[in-house]
């Protein structure tokens, strides 16, 4: 991992252990390496704060201290996010520079294609669908047995309900391109599902239950209720993950061709064609779709679920894969017009509620990409 990486890892509060000490260890080689990372973030710091009140410049102190790795990912991704959201981050491993930007009015070319935001349509057991939003308190009520709550972007079906009178009765959550949605299951799971996904799921888990079962088919991190008397299931199309208690990410869009399992604390069972496969965290599993063959292999498991704390993490991913998943986020199409840039490597980090144009232009200016853009579709030229 080259420093630019390391520096942008550390202020966003990402990093592990070791790469902190790898950081240390050249800032402890050289004052003239103390004094280039002060510069940068001085000038970063006087980017974002400067027109912030006390208790933002106290928030940004803490961030820069030496807390434990989950504190500084919480400090580094949601406090950044809510107090400089404007900020972006973006590494091209073809320029290995370190760049940050706050956006600007451009040439607004993209200045409509702006971030995505929370909504979903709910399908009850009538089969009737309902649009939901942050704003919407109550979704649905029926008799005295259940109430669906939505509560800041969470619909909450941790109630107290006549379960066994419910057990048949399923809910289907649907998330449109542009759009992510959070449930919490009757048992106190909670699931972030991401755009373009859907998923199944009982309004209920009853006693006489053996097994949590959900189906998803899309993009959703789970963090999942320990229950050893109820194991918890989750189907995709092509196998299915069994759990006792875990967080794990599952990817599983059809135009992708594999699904992929990456599990961040626990352990995960993933089940598929007679064929029974382990994870431990920070493992990743991709089952490819057309070939059958499934492969397992450590990760920064963190950087496939920034997309939870609002952060868009690629680490040498390919230009179409990435641009697929901007374009599930923004809800714009895109073509190469050099099917060789698809190929193209890419690592990089940045906010999800910024306009696309501040990262499509910072990618421009790492690399000899171009991105032109005619309505809501981005040409991609060299």
């Amino acid at each position: 991992m080259k420093l630019s990486d390391l520096i942008t890892r550390h202020l966003l509060g990402i990093a592990t252990d070791e790469e902190e000490r790898r950081l240390q260890d050249w800032l402890d080689a050289s004052a003239e390496h103390r004094a280039q990372y002060a510069r940068l973030v001085e000038r970063l710091r006087t980017d974002l704060l400067a027109e912030e009140p006390a208790d933002v410049r106290r928030e940004w102190a803490r961030f820069e201290g030496r807390l434990p790795l989950h504190e500084r990912r919480m400090l580094g991704v949601r406090r950044l996010m809510k107090y400089a959201a404007a900020a972006v981050v973006v590494l091209a491993v073809l320029a290995g520079g370190l760049w940050y930007l706050l956006p600007d009015a451009g040439d607004g070319r993209v200045a409509e294609i702006v971030p995505g935001s929370q909504k979903a349509m709910l399908e009850t057991g009538s089969g009737e669908g309902v649009e939901i939003f942050p704003d919407a308190s109550a979704v649905e009520q029926q008799t005295d047995t259940w109430t669906v709550r939505n509560e800041k972007g969470v619909l909450r079906y941790d109630l107290p309900t006549r379960a066994d009178s419910l057990r048949s009765l399923f809910h289907t959550l649907t998330v449109p391109r542009g759009g992510e949605y959070a449930v919490v299951l009757a048992d106190g799971t909670k699931i972030n599902v991401n755009s373009e996904s859907r998923l199944r799921y009982p309004v209920v888990f009853a006693p006489s239950d053996s097994v949590r079962r959900v189906y998803v088919s899309g993009e959703a991190y789970f963090q999942v209720a320990r229950n050893e008397e109820m194991p918890f299931e989750v189907h995709t199309g092509h196998g299915v993950v069994r759990v006792l208690g875990t967080k794990f990410n599952v990817h599983d869009y059809a135009d992708e061709g594999y699904t992929a399992v990456t599990l961040t604390e626990g352990a995960v069972v993933y089940v598929s064609g007679g064929q029974t496969y382990l994870l431990k965290p920070g493992d990743q599993l991709v089952h490819d779709h057309v070939s059958g063959r499934v492969e397992e292999k450590p990760v920064d498991a963190l950087a496939y679920c920034s997309w939870i704390d609002g952060v868009f993490e690629f680490t040498g991913m390919p230009l179409d894969r990435i641009m697929r998943q901007l374009s599930r986020w923004y809800d714009f199409s895109y073509r190469f017009e050099d099917p060789e840039l698809e190929k193209r490597l890419f690592t990089g980090i940045a906010f999800r509620n910024v306009p696309l144009q501040t990262l499509l232009r910072q990618i421009e200016k790492t690399t000899r990409i171009h991105f032109t853009i005619e309505d809501r579709t981005i040409i991609i030229t060299n």
